[in-house]
């Protein structure tokens, strides 16, 4: 990603920290005339593909404009109305919360409209991004009343930011809020339903323009049911508070999770006597540990100031004052900052300068010299050889005899697992005058690479074992799948372990995957089928090796391919055997009498899976497969001798039957292979549902918004067709989300 060609732009952000990474690995670069997302792929050198996509999106049409009036009143005067329409801010929210099950983005345009967007609802694949709700009316209508002097319209929203999702349990939907500031100094809270946001509960920590708000992890609360997040907002005025949100939460029979109850109060205020605007706030906390911290970082003016909060239940310990470093060489403060662990925090000054602070657990601040020259070093040769490229593209006439620049960051951010920083910066010629105006000058953005290839490599490999064989995860492939940003952590390790000239780092990777994936099914008895198909130990790493085949789609390891490829398929197959075993554990375990009761559908279901098993020549399964036919002839009348005769003694491969009538012509159609495809004697083709294997004649469907495997709908009729679609609610393959299309 460090190699990445430097992408450039002729706009500036309206506020620093305009670039912010998503859980699923994208760019929002928040400029003030676009919203740029950009996604970085790995790519091989003969690759055609490029090694970014870049796509933007539309605002909805604006307000009719307003009449022309006399202002009487200079404080009536709103200038964000005088020029076009822009961008304050855009915000991530955590993956998993949008309809296609991907990031919700929020925006704060320079008019005070508030709006979020999602990915495709149809087709995530395609990147197109569309407007999922505009609330801007509904703030209004939310407004509440002061008893001090505003500006006018103070309802006026001026930041947004998502708070974590609240996680019960992993399988129930997973509630999350977002916190909007505004000119009058409150916090409005609205809680994300499935189609829009709902107003909760608003207060008054300030009383001027609330610039800045950040949220803490959710963590238990003293109470059953209650759920506990602090928030950190700043004003204009130089203020500083901290807020505690208190929600009591339900979660119904269908795993729908609701807020029942919020309460929200100011814990604190801090330099209330006066002090620089805050202009950049980063909350890191350790909630899940019993003596839990929650830390605060901020920068006002020159100088970079840290606290670390005691939360004790329901309540923070407040008798802590703030540590400050004032930057010997910055007049403007800090651009960017990231939390890298609970004492550690990197951050970026608007001159150019990279640092490295360590806040102890005594509270004690240093300045972590060496760490500061490693950063430094790579800036400066971003910088150097950014300047030479512009040098050259500039006209001979207008070259600038001093050839020198300084550089200005306007935003940094790490990646997931800090490996990589994006920045975005600009170059200015140290001259008294510029040869260009400066609204033609061009802002770029740029990836650094934080820790040296292959140092991490064994740090990643204990990652795998934590994730797959500790205890203590409690079935962590709940918690990959179901609660982590699996696509982003992939996306991020691979391309951070891919070297054209070293193969051993990847090498080592997926052999250790590969060791992980040899267990056999270690779930069984369990009641849960839907825990059963997804949580198994050695499925974890089938499932993280198939979807880093989808990333490195458009790269080729050249020296390891035919091992990859061998290792991709046997993923396939490990996940393809461990699906079909627990579909026909469960349906093994029904009473007689419920086989005697199958539809013609589930019979074909199982027919359907126990054919396709043979057909694969999964050995393990050949036993399930007979008792499956011999129950079916016995309970169901049918005549399946050929088939219990195979599984009894097989005699070459499988010969799939015909279970299913075309639906156009009546005809009897056929699996092509393995593949999720079928054609009648006719030659109509069709394609396979990849869970059950019948054809989908409707367009009703579930797409993975992963790898594009298609699905039935579950038809809520309780049959065992039903059942099984119901359990499988993500992708069988690679445990993507099922979108209807």
């Amino acid at each position: 990603m460090e190699k990445l060609n430097i992408v450039s732009f002729r706009n500036r952000p309206y506020h620093v920290d305009c670039v912010q990474w998503n859980e699923d690995g994208q760019l929002a670069l928040c400029l003030d005339a676009h919203v740029h997302i950009i996604t970085p792929l790995i790519v091989g050198l003969n690759s055609k593909e490029d090694s970014y996509k870049h796509i933007g999106f539309s605002k909805p049409a604006p307000e009719p404009e307003l009449k022309a009036t006399v202002i009487a009143n200079g404080d009536d005067v709103q200038t964000s109305f005088l020029n076009e329409e822009g961008y304050r801010c855009a915000n991530w929210s955590q993956t998993g919360l949008s309809v296609s099950q991907s990031c919700l983005l929020v925006v704060v345009t320079t008019k005070h409209r508030v709006l979020l967007y999602q990915g495709s609802t149809k087709n995530p694949l395609d990147n197109d991004w569309q407007l999922f709700v505009n609330i801007t009316d509904k703030i209004k209508e939310a407004a509440i009343d002061h008893n001090y002097a505003t500006k006018i319209n103070p309802h006026h929203t001026l930041y947004a930011q998502w708070s974590k999702k609240i996680i019960v349990t992993p399988m129930a939907s997973k509630p999350c809020l977002l916190a909007l500031t505004n000119k009058a100094g409150d916090l409005c809270f609205w809680n994300l339903t499935s189609t829009t946001v709902e107003h909760l509960d608003t207060i008054t920590p300030h009383k001027s323009f609330v610039n800045l708000v950040q949220w803490s992890n959710w963590k238990k609360g003293v109470e059953p049911n209650t759920y506990l997040a602090f928030t950190v907002s700043s004003s204009t005025n130089g203020t500083v508070a901290l807020s505690s949100v208190l929600v009591k939460i339900s979660v119904d029979e269908h795993l729908i999770t609701t807020v029942e109850d919020i309460l929200v109060s100011v814990i604190h205020m801090w330099f209330e006597e006066g002090s620089a605007v805050t202009t950049l706030i980063k909350v890191q906390d350790d909630f899940e540990q019993e003596a839990s911290h929650l830390r605060i970082a901020l920068s006002k003016g020159i100088n970079v100031s840290f606290i670390s909060l005691t939360v004790d239940g329901n309540a923070v310990h407040l008798e802590k004052e703030w540590v400050s470093y004032c930057l010997q060489h910055s007049g403007l403060g800090l651009a960017g900052g990231s939390w890298l662990s609970d004492f550690d925090f990197r951050c970026y000054t608007m001159e150019g300068e990279g640092m490295q602070f360590h806040f102890s657990a005594e509270d004690m601040l240093v300045l972590d010299e060496k760490e500061q020259a490693i950063i430094s070093t790579k800036l400066v040769q971003k910088y150097k050889y950014q300047w030479m490229e512009e040098q050259a593209k500039t006209e001979e006439d207008d070259i600038i005899s001093a050839s020198d620049a300084l550089p200005y960051i306007f935003g940094a951010c790490d990646s997931l697992k800090h490996m990589y920083t994006a920045v975005f910066f600009t170059m200015r010629p140290t001259v008294d005058v510029h040869y260009r105006v400066e609204s033609l000058e061009e802002a770029n953005l740029t990836f650094i690479l934080q820790k040296p290839r292959a140092s991490e490599i064994y740090s990643l490999l204990k990652d795998i074992d934590t994730y797959v064989n500790n205890p203590n995860f409690c079935n962590f492939h709940f918690i990959l799948v179901f609660l982590k940003p699996v696509k982003g952590l992939i996306r991020e390790i691979l391309d951070y372990l891919i070297e054209d000239d070293n193969i051993l780092p990847i090498k080592m990777w997926y052999e250790k995957l590969v060791e992980c994936m040899a267990s056999g099914p270690t779930l069984v008895g369990n009641q849960d089928l839907t825990k059963s198909i997804y949580c198994e130990s050695s499925t974890i790493a089938s499932r993280i090796i198939l979807n880093a085949e989808l990333e490195m789609k458009n790269y080729r390891l050249i020296a390891y391919e035919s091992e990859f490829t061998q290792i991709c398929a046997a993923a396939k197959e490990k996940t393809t055997t461990h699906f079909l075993f627990y579909i026909f554990y469960f349906a093994l375990q029904l009473p007689d009498e419920r086989f005697g009761q199958f539809s013609s559908d589930d019979r074909n279901v199982l027919l359907l899976l126990c054919d396709y098993a043979l057909y694969l020549g999964i050995n393990q399964l050949r036993e399930q497969c007979m008792d499956i036919y011999m129950k079916l002839q016995e309970k169901c009348k049918m005549d399946l001798y050929p088939e219990i005769a195979y599984c009894s003694s097989p005699d070459g491969p499988f010969s799939l039957v015909s279970r299913e009538k075309c639906h156009v012509c009546d005809e009897p159609v056929s699996a092509i292979g393995d593949s999720n495809l079928a054609q009648c004697a006719a030659g109509h083709f069709w394609e396979l549902c990849s869970i059950t294997r019948k054809v989908l004649y409707s367009p009703h469907t579930r797409k993975c918004s992963n790898c594009g495997s298609k699905s039935l709908q579950p038809s809520n009729d309780n049959s065992l067709t039903d059942i099984i679609l119901n359990h499988c609610c993500r992708c069988i393959y690679c445990g993507g989300s099922l979108l209807k299309t």
